[in-house]
């Protein structure tokens, strides 16, 4: 008799399904509070507070910088890759912003990591009023224009990229929090701790054969190809469980020049996680996205970058 055959539930790559310009996104929303002997106090930050706590950042950038390339050495050693040629990316500048509150992107780091190249950028928005604080870090897989990944290699660069940007936003956060009390200390004569109360991921490539009418992936199987492609993450609750699909849970956000990205998100106590798959950006749409500083155009990212504004507004 026959032994029973074995579903191979290896990743493998759909025949319909082209993985272009993998990309990667992990935000963490942090909440200060004022810290005076044995009471705690949710603090509030006028815009004057804000500012000056900006100004504080823009002065002193080097730990920042430091922080992210300790974090992505430190978390690579610790799970056995090398990084190799981590560079600062030529000409690539921070950039600080204010929408209302204090945001600053620092600049665009490269690295390699077994055998994939990655681009990095992390920014930090500054609370203003009850708003939180929020450390942001977007990891995205570069290679030749118009390169096809296969779903092994998004399935790594997922892996590494949610192992490197955990430690990444933890360095940056250490670094934020000692110019917060420093500024706070100044101002009020107090310390602050930070308490987590959000924790975003996205998850997203670009589809290779584009679409310009019609459903982007109504014809492909989303939970599973996702599921495949980042089944060596963190394997918490928000990633699986409660991913419940029903007719309603494919949602569509547009990225410009008509062309759009189709997203599923698992919601998990204070945490989600945001699976995106986006039509390549318009030429049009590409230059503004330039403009804005993503050095390679993507679909993913834009829409990662907008679900992440409004996600992150409520916080």
């Amino acid at each position: 008799m026959n032994a029973p055959v074995q579903e191979d539930h290896a990743v493998r790559q759909s025949p319909r399904l082209a993985i272009k310009t993998p990309a990667y996104r992990r935000g963490k929303i942090l909440r200060a509070t004022e810290i005076e002997g044995s009471s705690e106090v949710a603090l509030e930050r006028d815009p004057w507070s804000a500012h000056a706590l900006a100004s504080i950042i823009t002065r002193d950038l080097e730990p920042y910088l430091l922080a992210i390339k300790n974090g992505i050495h430190f978390a690579g050693e610790a799970a056995g890759w090398e990084i190799k040629n981590f560079h600062k990316r030529e000409n690539s500048i921070p950039r600080g912003r204010y929408a209302p509150g204090f945001i600053l992107d620092l600049p665009v780091n490269e690295f390699q990591v077994e055998g994939l190249q990655i681009r990095e950028r992390t920014c930090l928005t500054v609370c203003r009023g009850k708003m939180s604080s929020k450390v942001w870090s977007r990891f995205l897989l570069t290679g030749a224009e118009r390169e096809v990944f296969s779903s092994e290699t998004a399935n790594l660069f997922y892996e590494i990229s949610d192992h490197l940007v955990s430690e990444v936003i933890c360095q940056v956060e250490e670094v934020y929090l000692d110019h917060f009390n420093e500024q706070i200390a100044q101002e009020k004569g107090k310390l602050v701790r930070f308490d987590e109360v959000g924790n975003l991921r996205f998850f997203g490539f670009d589809i290779g054969q584009s679409t310009a009418e019609g459903d982007l992936v109504a014809d492909q199987d989303i939970k599973s190809e996702f599921a495949r492609i980042t089944a060596k993450c963190d394997s918490s609750p928000s990633i699986y469980s409660n991913l419940s699909f029903d007719g309603n849970t494919i949602r569509r956000e547009p990225i410009g020049e008509g062309r759009f990205a189709d997203y599923i998100v698992s919601y998990h106590e204070n945490a989600a996680d945001f699976f995106v798959m986006s039509q390549p950006l318009h030429e049009l749409a590409a230059e503004k996205a330039i403009e804005k500083g993503y050095v390679t155009p993507s679909g993913a990212l834009t829409a990662m970058a907008e679900l992440a504004t409004r996600v992150g507004s409520k916080f």
